[in-house]
């Protein structure tokens, strides 16, 4: 029992540090993540079309940052990529399917996560160099036992205290 509590806090943890890494505003003593982070590109897309894949990697391209296309890849959540999987031309095929298949998409790799949201259509896309990322992380964890706030209920509350911070180091290695 105890090492599948661990494993789920955990997970949890995974979660809330993508979440943090991607879409933190910085407040509530959390780090600015790539989208509030003014040193990143900023890319408008509008309406998702068959070229916004080529539009971020392009803005990533005119930055003149050194990146290396083999740690290049896109972020996104599960809507845009039902979208981009069943996006089809005037004929009929599907634009990113089979590439989408192999785990590419433009020809670089993509990743989803549910921690970017979306809201009436409008979604969040990164595509940059992954490796300038900056993860500061202190290697240790608190591990809090709170047997009083859910004593009504007979539950007891575990909280996992984890501190890391987040810069780009080039902030133009990534298109948001």
């Amino acid at each position: 029992m105890d090492r599948m509590v661990l494993a789920d806090m955990i997970a949890v943890m995974k979660e809330g540090l993508t979440a943090a890494a991607l879409m933190s505003n910085g407040s509530v003593k959390s780090p600015k993540g790539i989208k509030f982070n003014g040193r990143r590109n900023t890319v408008s897309i509008g309406a998702v079309t068959p070229d916004s894949p080529t539009a971020l990697v392009k803005q990533l391209m005119n930055s003149k940052v050194v990146a290396d296309p083999r740690f290049c890849a896109h972020v996104f959540n599960p809507d845009l990529w039902a979208f981009l999987y069943n996006l089809k031309t005037n004929t009929g095929d599907y634009h990113f399917r089979e590439e989408m298949d192999k785990g590419l998409l433009g020809g670089f790799r993509f990743r989803t996560t549910v921690q970017i949201p979306t809201a009436t259509n409008i979604t969040d896309w990164f595509f940059g160099d992954w490796r300038e990322l900056l993860i500061g992380d202190t290697k240790f964890m608190e591990f809090l036992i709170d047997p009083w706030s859910g004593v009504d209920a007979g539950t007891t509350a575990l909280h996992l205290i984890h501190k890391t911070d987040f810069a780009l180091r080039q902030g133009l290695a990534i298109a948001h």
